[in-house]
C-alpha cells in the first residue's frame, strides 16, 4: 500500500491511500496554484518507495511504484503539469525528507522538466530537509534541478556538502523564471488551419504545443522570444497547451481554450462525372453529400491538402437536388454548394428512351375502330398513338416524316 499526502506550505491538505497490487489507477488532481509537495510513502515501512517511475501524458503525470506499467499506472496526478512548483518528494530512514531525482542524472527525465511521453526512473536525491512541506516564501525549496546541471545525482550530493560546509559567498539570487504567452489564434491564408504565435523569455528555445485533436507540434523561439506555427489541419474546439524548454531543461506551460466559431468556405467542386466526385475544402474538414430528393449522405474525409473525393461518384446524371458542405472539427458548417448534375446524354431506345414494341396507333372514329395494323386503312384523320418509355423520360416527340 502506498500512502500519499498533498503538503502546502500549511501541512498536508489532503491524504490518498493506493493498493499498488492492483491494475486500479488512483487518480489525484493538482491545484493549479500555489506551492505544494507530494509526499509518497510505503505504508509497509514508514519511508519513501525506494524507485518511482514517471511519465508525462499530456498535462498529467503517472507515477507507477514498482514494475514498469504505464497501461496501468498506480497513479495518475492529473494537471501536473498546469502547476511549476509541485514536487515529488518522501521520507528517509533518517527521519529527513528528500525529493525525487533521475537515477540517470539526466534533465531531462527530472519530473517537472519531462515533456510529452518522457519518462524517468526517480530516487530519492542526497540533500535532506527537516520539513516535508513547501517553504513559505521560497518557490523553489526541493527544486533539484540546479544539482543535476552540475553532473546528475551524483554531483548533486557533491554540491549539496560543499555548500553545508560553507564555501565561499556566491550568488544566492533566483533564476530568471522562465515564462511563455499565447497570442489569439489567426488564420491569415484563410485555409481553416489555425495560426498560433506568442512570445518567452527564453530566445532559441523550444515550444511544444498540444493541440485540441490530440496532436503535438513544435517550434523556436526566435532570438527575441518570439515564435509562431501553423497547425497541420482545422482543430476541434477544446484545450490547447503551450510549453518552453530552454537548453538546461527548464520548462514553464499554459493552457488556454481553443474556439473556433468560424464556418468553413463552401466547397469546391472540380469534377462531377460518372467516375467521381472530387474537389477541394477546409484541410482536416469533412464533406457531406446530400440527395434532397431521397435524404440518403455521404460522408467523405478532406485530407491534410485540402483535397477531397468519393468514387464511384453517388450522383447520378440527371439529380437534380443534390447539395455538399463542409463541416470542419469544431462543428461549423459552410454554405451549401449545388452537386446536381443535367442529363445530358441523349436516349438511345436500347437502354433508354421509346420501347419499339410497345407503340401502337388506333382508330377510334367511325363504324371501325381498333388498331390500325402496319399497312391498313383508317378513316380517322387524327388517330392515337400510344406506347411506353423508360422511367427517365420526361416526354415523347412525334414526328411527320411524310409532310
Amino acid at each position: 500500500m502506498l500512502k500519499i499526502n498533498m503538503r502546502s506550505v500549511k501541512g498536508i491538505v489532503s491524504s490518498f491511500t493506493v493498493n499498488t497490487e492492483t491494475e486500479q489507477t488512483t487518480t489525484i488532481k493538482v491545484p493549479h496554484q500555489g506551492a505544494f509537495n507530494i509526499e509518497l510513502i510505503d505504508s509497509a515501512t514508514g519511508h519513501a518507495p525506494q524507485m518511482v517511475m514517471t511519465k508525462r501524458v499530456g498535462n498529467n503525470l503517472l507515477l507507477v511504484i514498482g514494475e514498469d506499467d504505464f497501461e496501468h499506472p498506480d497513479v495518475v496526478l492529473e494537471e501536473y503539469y498546469d502547476n511549476d512548483n509541485v514536487h515529488l518528494v518522501g521520507p528517509g530512514e533518517n527521519g529527513y525528507y528528500y525529493e525525487y531525482i533521475p537515477t540517470s542524472g539526466d534533465v531531462a527525465e527530472y519530473t517537472p522538466a519531462l515533456t510529452e511521453g518522457k519518462s524517468g526512473e526517480l530516487v530519492l536525491g542526497d540533500a535532506g530537509y527537516p520539513s516535508a512541506d513547501p517553504l513559505a516564501g521560497n518557490d523553489h525549496s526541493f527544486g533539484w534541478l540546479p544539482f543535476l546541471l552540475l553532473g546528475g545525482a551524483a554531483g548533486a550530493a557533491g554540491i549539496a556538502i560543499a555548500a553545508s560546509q560553507g564555501g565561499g559567498g556566491g550568488d544566492d539570487a533566483e533564476p530568471t523564471k522562465l515564462t511563455v504567452t499565447l497570442n489569439p489564434h489567426t488564420d491569415l491564408d484563410n485555409d481553416g488551419r489555425p495560426e498560433f504565435s506568442g512570445t518567452s523569455n527564453s530566445p532559441h528555445s523550444q515550444i511544444v504545443i498540444q493541440l485540441p485533436d490530440g496532436t503535438q507540434i513544435e517550434t523556436q523561439t526566435d532570438s527575441e522570444g518570439n515564435w509562431s506555427i501553423e497547425a497541420p489541419s482545422s482543430q476541434p474546439n477544446g484545450t490547447i497547451t503551450v510549453t518552453v524548454i530552454d537548453d538546461a531543461g527548464n520548462s514553464a506551460s499554459l493552457t488556454d481554450e481553443y474556439i473556433d466559431s468560424t464556418p468553413p468556405d463552401a466547397a469546391i467542386i472540380d469534377i462531377n462525372t460518372d467516375e467521381q466526385m472530387a474537389g477541394r475544402a477546409e484541410p482536416g474538414a469533412t464533406v457531406i453529400i446530400t440527395d434532397g430528393e431521397t435524404g440518403e449522405t455521404v460522408t467523405v474525409d478532406v485530407d491534410e491538402n485540402g483535397d477531397w473525393s468519393v468514387q464511384p461518384n453517388p450522383v447520378n446524371e440527371g439529380d437534380s437536388d443534390v447539395t455538399v458542405v463542409v463541416v470542419d472539427p469544431a462543428g461549423n458548417i459552410s454554405p451549401p454548394t449545388d452537386a446536381s448534375r443535367p442529363d445530358t446524354t441523349a436516349p438511345d431506345n436500347i437502354t433508354s428512351g421509346v420501347i419499339i414494341d410497345s407503340i401502337t396507333l388506333t382508330d377510334d372514329v367511325g363504324s371501325i375502330t381498333g388498331e390500325i395494323v402496319d399497312g391498313g386503312v383508317t378513316d380517322d384523320a387524327r388517330p392515337t398513338f400510344s406506347g411506353q418509355a423508360t422511367s427517365d423520360i420526361d416526354h415523347v416527340n412525334i414526328y411527320d416524316t411524310v409532310s
